[in-house]
């Protein structure tokens, strides 16, 4: 998945020091919103047994599948203007993520997720 090679490839890293990091990512992605927000509170409170050790890659891999999960939930429930415009981000970082993992330049495919979503939304980088 894309949240995983987000998440760089520092395995010393705590719980408490990952979920901000996911939260800058989701944020670029698809702006500040309260689904931003829910997933924060949500993959802190799942994961709160881990203390504040050291995550493996293993385990920060496994935060970031949680949070981006919960992410996507609460931006498809959103009915609000700032959930629309958060889907629309979805769908053409989507589009950009997956031409980027076919071997896409990265050029080229935030201008085809751009062309894809009627350039309504502009993407922000790679997925």
């Amino acid at each position: 998945m894309v949240q995983l090679s987000l998440m760089g490839r520092d395995d010393s890293r705590t719980l408490a020091a990952t979920v901000p990091l996911l939260v800058q990512q989701w944020v670029r992605r698809l702006g500040d919103g309260p689904h931003v927000a829910v997933a924060a509170r949500a993959t802190s409170a799942q994961f709160s047994g881990w203390g504040s050790r050291e995550l493996t890659f293993r385990e920060q891999a496994r935060v970031a599948e949680y949070f981006g999960g919960v992410v996507r939930r609460a931006t498809m429930r959103a009915n609000d203007a700032a959930g629309l415009r958060a889907r629309q981000r979805l769908v053409a970082a989507t589009i950009e993520a997956d031409l980027l993992s076919a071997g896409w330049d990265a050029d080229r495919a935030a201008a085809e997720a751009v062309r894809a979503t009627g350039g309504a939304i502009g993407c922000a980088g790679a997925a």
